[in-house]
């Protein structure tokens, strides 16, 4: 006769485990997302035509392709969240006519360049990102 089999070890619950935190993280992108659409944007940068030139100069040039910006869009350049605080103007248009590390050659009107890190810089103040509608989209043409 063979002896008596162990007794099965008990369950852990590690699969109700896992999808409890699935169920967790869900929920909080969730209330993220909803947080992010019920914001309003500031209607002061809206109102401001220096302003929406800057956006139209981002939007035009597909910066969001490659560059995050409040830590959504593009991962292959830097973050440009901060970009007024770390370069001086000058040193932003001589990096974007000479297309570092593979980044495609810019040329813009020193108008343009000022407008785009002005808006830059109310974006992080206001958080005024992403933009609210989906055919306003990061990667897209401004309207």
């Amino acid at each position: 006769m063979a002896p008596p089999r162990p007794p099965a070890p008990p369950t852990t619950g590690q699969p109700h485990a896992v999808l409890l935190r699935v169920a967790v993280v869900l929920a909080g992108y969730g209330v993220y997302a909803l947080v992010i659409a019920a914001t309003p944007a500031d209607a002061g940068m809206a109102a401001d035509p220096h302003l929406q030139r800057g956006r139209s100069v981002w939007l035009n040039h597909n910066c969001g392709s490659c560059h995050g910006l409040v830590g959504l869009g593009g991962h292959l350049g830097p973050d440009l969240t901060r970009l007024d605080e770390r370069l001086p103007r000058k040193t932003l248009a001589v990096l974007l006519a000479s297309s570092p590390a593979g980044m495609p050659s810019v040329e813009l009107p020193p108008s343009d360049l000022d407008a785009m890190v002005d808006w830059l810089a109310a974006v992080r103040q206001t958080a005024a990102w992403p933009p609210r509608s989906l055919s306003d989209s990061a990667l897209g043409a401004a309207p």
